[in-house]
């Protein structure tokens, strides 16, 4: 890493960059604020949420921008109703100097003729025109309405009105870039994160990487801060990540840039070696790293990197301003474990694949939450957590009911035998559980086998009616296409489902998968895979070459099964925090008929 100097008295900068989910404040800044203001003047910034604020800010300037005078007026005014809202105002310059020289090269003519056209990142698009743009302005403002307000967030016909506002609204945004398609919570580029050489050209274009004109919309922000630690949880962050990383060096050189988190960890070496803006990517955890060498980061080695065992320090959510999130009520995680304590499923990689298996002790984890509480108004809770072990759930729950704590809360767990026990069932509710998600996969005894998930079909049927019977919420994640799983198997497990319908609220389905850093990885022949090929420099998943049974059901239609018997609805599913919150008001039953309502709302 070459010599670093004393930087005790820099001034640190942690972020958190788009695009994930925009209802919660990031546990990983709540995580690593006790141990960074130890040794630095720190500052965190939950960019994610901002980049939210960003595409309402930008959609309702380009309307207004297209408006006469009076019109503009009355978009002026509902920007300022939005400012107020945000708490904060956006700053439209582009900072120090330099800061344009990366990102202007490489412009084809093709990308100058789109943007002319009205059609690029200069002009609108045509979905709108005339007095359409200022119903839209107003839909706008009620669907933030809507999702800010307990009594309307919670009326299934009002809910899926604002997030078809919303997702309107990011289509807007999108159509003013090329190739790009974003979501509330995601987003697809014309440049994929899998590839080195992709990003490069990403970092340089700006007709296709919305996350330039937003990190310059920032700029002010980063100027004043010596050090700037990125927080790379996911695969959707590493673009944007390194967007910023890139114009910071572009326009500061002196300062230092350093990636951290799951996302970044597994391809360390190649993100080092490709992008020379990088000082620094830290693998595990960044408390342990910031404990260990915080102090004096003259010299970086191993001793540096390990694991955090929550030891003293919890969480600190200070610096995040709960009111601006799109939401009723405030949904907090909290990281009452991490790591797996099974381990043993051959598919896996989840987060850190190295990491012990940690669990906060329960009584302070329980005082924490009572002053979250008090101090944050929040009493829904999810547990961010790769899996939760039943001993320290049980005790948890336990703690709870005895200091009488008014929460809600979610969390995975596995099919365990202690869940057939009602009476330990009927504790977790009373203590407030509300959705219990199981990585159940398949309902096949023989592909659960292969698969090393070392659970037992049998107990499937009573554990869910014991936990459905109890009034908590039970969804089931299920693999399509497993290598060695049969025909009779994936039917098997539809069956399943079928039969067991009564007791399951939400089913997610998704296709096999094979993992960078998972056990099949190793020793993938032994599963009838014949070949694996890295998709991309950057890869976090192979293309494989394997043969399913010739007449396995295909994704779409094993796909169509499922969303027939258990239906979805865009953010109410796709969110933990959403459904948390609707969770904690409707039973399982009640909740499947809402969700009913929202499909039928929605194909009219």
């Amino acid at each position: 890493m070459g010599e670093w100097t004393e930087l005790k008295k820099k001034r640190f900068l942690f972020v958190y960059p788009p695009s994930v989910d925009p209802t919660l404040p990031p546990i990983s800044l709540a995580r690593i604020k006790p141990f960074a203001e130890r040794y630095y003047p720190a500052e965190f910034l939950d960019e994610n949420l901002e980049f939210l604020y960003h595409v309402i800010s930008t959609v309702i300037s380009k309307i207004s921008k297209s408006k006469t005078s009076q019109e503009s007026a009355n978009l002026k005014e509902a920007g300022a109703i939005l400012e107020r809202d945000r708490g904060e105002k956006h700053t439209f310059d582009t900072g120090g100097p330099g800061l344009e020289k990366p990102h202007k090269e490489n412009r084809d003519e093709t990308g100058r003729n789109y943007a002319n056209a009205g059609n690029g990142k200069d002009g609108l698009s045509d979905d709108f025109n005339g007095s359409e743009y200022n119903s839209f302005v107003d839909e706008i403002l009620k669907a933030i309405a809507i999702l800010k307000s307990p009594e309307l967030f919670y009326n299934i016909k009002h809910y899926v009105a604002a997030y078809s506002v919303i997702r309107r609204l990011f289509e807007q945004f999108s159509s003013f870039y090329i190739d790009t398609e974003f979501g509330y919570s995601g987003a697809k580029l014309w440049y994929s994160p899998y590839f080195s050489q992709d990003i490069k050209m990403a970092l340089a274009d700006e007709l296709r990487n919305p996350y330039i004109d937003f990190f310059k919309s920032r700029i002010r922000n980063y100027i004043g801060y010596d050090i700037i630690g990125i927080s790379v949880i996911y695969t959707s962050q590493l673009i944007p990540a390194l967007t910023l990383s890139s114009m910071m060096k572009g326009a500061f050189p002196d300062k230092t840039v350093i990636l951290g988190g799951p996302a970044a960890y597994k391809v360390m070496k190649t993100l080092l070696d490709s992008f020379d803006f990088l000082d620094l990517i830290v693998p595990f955890d960044g408390e342990y790293f910031l404990e260990k060498c915080g102090s004096n980061l003259k010299r970086l080695d191993e001793s540096c990197f390990g694991f955090h065992f929550f030891k003293t320090d919890l969480p600190d959510y200070s610096f995040s301003h709960l009111d601006r999130y799109l939401i009723p009520q405030s949904v907090l995680n909290l990281d009452i474990t991490r790591g797996c304590y099974y381990k043993k499923c051959v598919f896996c990689a989840y987060g850190f694949d190295v990491a012990p298996y940690r669990v906060m002790d329960i009584k302070r984890t329980v005082d924490y939450i009572s002053f979250l509480k008090e101090s944050y108004n929040t009493e829904h809770l999810l547990f961010s957590v790769d899996v939760l072990d039943m001993n320290s759930l049980r005790k948890f729950a336990e703690e709870v009911v005895k200091r009488g704590v008014n929460i809600s809360y979610y969390s995975d767990v596995r099919f365990e035998k202690k869940l057939l026990d009602r009476g330990f069932v009927r504790l977790l509710y009373e203590s407030g559980l509300r959705v219990l998600s199981f990585g159940m996969e398949s309902a096949c005894g023989n592909t659960l086998k292969i698969m090393e998930k070392g659970i037992n079909p049998d107990d499937f049927s009573a554990i869910l009616k014991n936990v459905s019977g109890e009034g908590i919420h039970v969804n089931i994640n299920l693999i399509h296409g497993f290598p060695g799983d049969s025909s009779r198997g994936l039917n098997k497990t539809l069956n399943f489902i079928e039969n067991n319908r009564d007791y399951i609220t939400t089913v997610g389905a998704s296709q096999f998968t094979l993992l960078r850093k998972s056990k099949m990885e190793r020793n993938y022949r032994e599963y009838g895979i014949r070949g694996i090929k890295p998709h991309g420099d950057l890869y976090q998943y192979y293309r494989v070459n394997y043969n399913l049974p010739v007449d396995y059901m295909s994704f779409d239609r094993f796909l169509k099964r499922v969303l027939k018997r258990f239906p979805i609805f865009g953010r109410l599913t796709g969110s933990t925090s959403d459904y948390l919150l609707y969770a904690s008001r409707y039973s399982p039953q009640e909740m499947k008929e809402v969700l009913r309502k929202a499909v039928g709302l929605i194909s009219g």
